[in-house]
């Protein structure tokens, strides 16, 4: 059963010349999920039917690769939604294609020749390690993987960052059914791209509840975006001070030399405050500044994504899960009701479109979005 689809906004004439892809499903319920297409005028097109869709992206071909966690595999269709290729894990035994990962979790991405940005995941029994003699701790990879399954890089966020580094979610029992039985979601990594400018890497760690940059070449840290100041000495020269900062960020995505968007969840804000944002930063000699932001009280406590869109500048921002009890937006993903919003600003903050995914009779969440450029603007 699919939810409403309610428009609130739709300035067609002022929003971005193309189509929005995004992947939609039954939260907790039901592990069906459905390929959706949003058009400039607003009309939503179900493209596709499929079990457990995650992330969504747009190749430069104008083909839709999906990654589909809790089947082990990635899917290239066209944008009827006929099959084109499919990439599986290594636990997909019998299968072409293999890709050197066990798993491929919450993010699929490209470089500009083409391989994929996957994240994998990894466990190690840690002695001593939040009050547990020994702890099962998952941390996560990433991983840059061709086309042809050849392993490219990895690094492994266990080597790069300090495994004695607690935060709040850190001992989830995210990973208890999908592989590392008894086991901490130490990281819970939910994004990473590629940052052409300086050939590196960033990702954002829920629940290390950072942004980092890593160098593509050396592996190393370059930096780190964190409001938490509990950093161990040795990564004291890499934090970056700032004037603001995301709340366990669900997304990232590079704006221009030295400047990037996140999807800022806003869970667990200082002052007590629930809303979710988009924010952009530009780093510049080890100080992060916050160069536009886009902040309503629209509060999704997980799940989302932000995309500056190219030909209008304008920003499209979904928020995947919004969850209210007693009709009041909770920091809960078992709450009674959740449902999405999707929504597209200009860059002077104007709503070109807004609309809201939601049902009465069960919950629905949004992972992520992206854009297909339509270059006959004369359609709309």
């Amino acid at each position: 059963m699919l939810p409403e689809f309610k428009i609130n906004v739709c300035n067609a004439f002022k929003r971005e010349f193309g189509d929005i892809y995004f992947t939609l499903r039954q939260h907790k319920k039901n592990p069906i999920g459905w390929l959706c297409k949003l058009d400039q005028n607003g009309y939503i097109t179900i493209i596709k039917e499929f079990k457990g869709v995650a992330d969504i992206k747009i190749s430069p071909n104008g083909n839709l690769f999906l990654s589909i966690s809790s089947d082990g595999k990635i899917i290239e269709i066209d944008k009827n939604g006929n099959e084109l290729k499919s990439w599986f894990t290594k636990k997909r035994k019998n299968e072409n294609f293999l890709l050197p990962t066990t798993h491929n979790h919450h993010t699929l991405n490209f470089m500009p020749n083409g391989n994929f940005l996957i994240l994998d995941a990894e466990n190690r029994f840690i002695n001593d390690w939040g009050g547990e003699k020994t702890a099962n701790v998952v941390g996560d990879i990433l991983k840059e993987i061709s086309r042809n399954g050849e392993l490219i890089n990895e690094y492994k966020l266990l080597d790069i960052l300090d495994p004695y580094r607690i935060e709040k979610n850190s001992k989830d029992n995210y990973w208890n059914g999908k592989g590392f039985v008894n086991s901490f979601d130490w990281s819970h990594t939910n994004s990473f791209c590629y940052d052409e400018y300086d050939d590196s890497f960033i990702a954002t760690l829920r629940h290390q509840d950072c942004v980092i940059k890593i160098d593509r070449s050396s592996g190393t840290l370059k930096w780190i975006l964190s409001h938490n100041k509990n950093w161990s000495s040795r990564f004291s020269e890499f934090i970056l001070d700032s004037d603001d900062y995301s709340y366990y960020p669900h997304d990232c995505y590079v704006t221009g030399p030295n400047k990037f968007l996140c999807f800022d969840n806003g869970n667990s804000r200082p002052t007590k405050e629930k809303y979710s944002r988009a924010i952009e930063f530009e780093v510049i000699n080890n100080r992060a500044k916050k160069i536009w932001e886009y902040k309503t009280n629209i509060f999704s406590c997980f799940q989302g994504g932000v995309r500056r869109l190219p030909t209008t500048e304008n920003t499209f921002i979904t928020y995947g899960g919004i969850c209210y009890e007693n009709e009041i937006a909770v920091d809960n993903y078992d709450a009674e009701i959740c449902f999405a919003r999707l929504v597209e600003v200009t860059k002077e903050d104007e709503i070109v479109f807004d609309m809201e995914i939601s049902s009465k009779e069960s919950s629905y969440c949004v992972f992520r979005s992206d854009i297909q450029l339509n270059i006959n603007k004369e359609n709309y």
